[in-house]
């Protein structure tokens, strides 16, 4: 069941981006320059914020680690 829903996702995912490809022009067009210039940047932010939750979870992770050990 796990490999199903695996399988399931990662071609959602390619369907989605595929789609997004098709579309892209006419999204362009209708967005503009700066809509792409603020979509671009709002993009990076996201990525920074899933970034920095992914070292502070693993920091938290080996901080709880390390004190397990030293009990």
């Amino acid at each position: 069941m796990g490999f199903f829903l695996a399988y399931l996702s990662i071609s959602a995912a390619v369907i989605c981006v595929g789609a997004l490809l098709l579309v892209s022009n006419y999204i362009q067009k209708a967005i503009g320059k700066n809509g792409l210039v603020v979509l671009s940047k709002l993009t990076g932010l996201i990525l920074a914020a899933l970034s920095a939750q992914m070292i502070f979870e693993g920091a938290d992770a080996f901080l709880l680690q390390t004190l397990e050990k030293l009990k």
